[in-house]
């Protein structure tokens, strides 16, 4: 009688009975996103459902991030029918393809600017070492970041890159701040205090070093909303991770990667991105709330609320719109360099009195060096400007 097999153990799992440890390889997988709501572009033409990215068990937010917004604003394809998962050497490969490719892009095209051997040679240590991949935001703006080879790194693959830790304008160290990192904030507090004590300037830094772990002031996400453009991506630096972020109809939505929140709600594609969330509330591709959210409540009245303040913009432009027309319409003719009517008809009563009181006739008012005004011509303009004005209105 043959003996029975004894069941295959995975590896992973000898490795953590060994070490008591879990394994610390990091898995990505591609999950299916329907891009027809999100993107009108002829490069996405050709399949409307591609796929991104989801950040599995000990993923990096960066490797995620800058692929699937590469898909967003180069067209890179990604085809939502594999079903494998991908490691953490594989993510990175395709970081490098981006930058080769924008090297080979720069020998086709002279607009493109080629990347010098010795940037090229620190953006592949990068992404060799992308675990220790870090951007400094500085408080002037929410595209203000110190100039390092991570920073370079998304600048050379035209990747727009934001965040929301900035100072007000309004605030009293605004001067002195607006430049600085947050290392060389803290710096700078620790120098206030020595000299100034607990100060209003001191209590203002505090709170804004309170912000910079989520890196994000009430002031910055105004300016976020403010500085990006309808319907564009790019990435957002918060949280101490990174994020794909899109602007659609005037609100920011984060791009969701998380697996587990995909596992349990694979039509969740957008989180609203708000300044203090009550709670998260996720939309699907075309913006509708998902529904077996824990928040569904909340999303929906927000969804409602949007939906009623979009159907008045509309009728307000509408109205202005015809406003505008029924104004345009009114000085067409002036426009168009005939006599306004009402100055006609003044000329010709004008002319009328003249004939009446005995003074020279229309033919003799006809000579130019009199200035008069000949009745045949004003009859004439009276025509001419007759015809616009039935244009307008027939």
């Amino acid at each position: 009688m043959p003996k029975k097999l004894a069941p295959t153990i995975p590896l992973a799992f000898l490795w953590i009975a060994a070490t008591g440890r879990k394994s610390t390889v990091s898995r990505y997988k591609v999950v299916k996103f329907d891009l027809s709501k999100t993107i009108q572009s002829e490069k996405f033409e050709d399949r409307r459902t591609w796929g991104i990215f989801v950040e599995g068990r000990n993923a990096v937010s960066i490797l995620v991030a800058i692929n699937n917004v590469s898909t967003f604003i180069h067209g890179r394809n990604l085809d939502w029918r594999c079903v494998d998962t991908f490691d953490e050497q594989y993510m990175k490969d395709k970081i490098r393809s981006l930058i080769t490719d924008r090297q080979r892009l720069s020998q086709i095209h002279k607009e493109v600017q080629s990347i010098p051997e010795d940037d090229m040679k620190a953006f592949f240590d990068v992404i060799s070492n992308i675990r220790k991949f870090t951007l400094s935001p500085r408080l002037a703006g929410p595209s203000a970041f110190e100039v390092n080879q991570p920073y370079m790194l998304l600048c050379h693959l035209f990747t727009p890159v934001f965040h929301g830790w900035v100072v007000c304008p309004e605030s009293s160290s605004y001067d002195a701040i607006k430049g600085f990192t947050r290392d060389e904030l803290i710096q700078y507090c620790n120098a206030l205090i020595a000299l100034e004590g607990e100060s209003d300037n001191v209590r203002v830094i505090r709170d804004l070093l309170n912000d910079s772990d989520q890196l994000l002031t009430a002031y910055g996400f105004d300016c976020l909303v403010q500085e990006m453009r309808d319907d564009k991506f790019g990435l957002i630096f918060w949280r101490s991770r990174y994020d794909v972020i899109h602007k659609h109809d005037g609100d920011l939505f984060l791009l969701v990667s998380d697996e587990r929140v995909r596992s349990e709600m694979p039509q969740a594609t957008w989180m609203l991105f708000e300044q203090s969330p009550e709670s998260s509330i996720y939309f699907t591709s075309e913006y509708l709330p998902v529904e077996n959210q824990h928040s569904i409540d909340r999303a929906r009245e927000w969804h409602q609320q949007k939906t009623s303040s979009s159907l008045e913009t509309v009728k307000k432009a509408k109205k202005k719109r015809k406003n505008k027309k029924s104004a345009m319409a009114s000085k067409e003719i002036p426009e168009q360099g005939g006599p306004n009517v009402e100055d006609v008809v003044v000329a010709v009563s004008i002319s009328a009195e003249l004939r009446n009181e005995g003074q020279p006739t229309t033919r003799e008012m006809d000579n130019p060096k009199q200035g008069g005004l000949n009745v045949e011509d004003v009859v004439a303009a009276v025509s001419v400007s007759d015809e616009p004005t039935r244009e307008i209105f027939n």
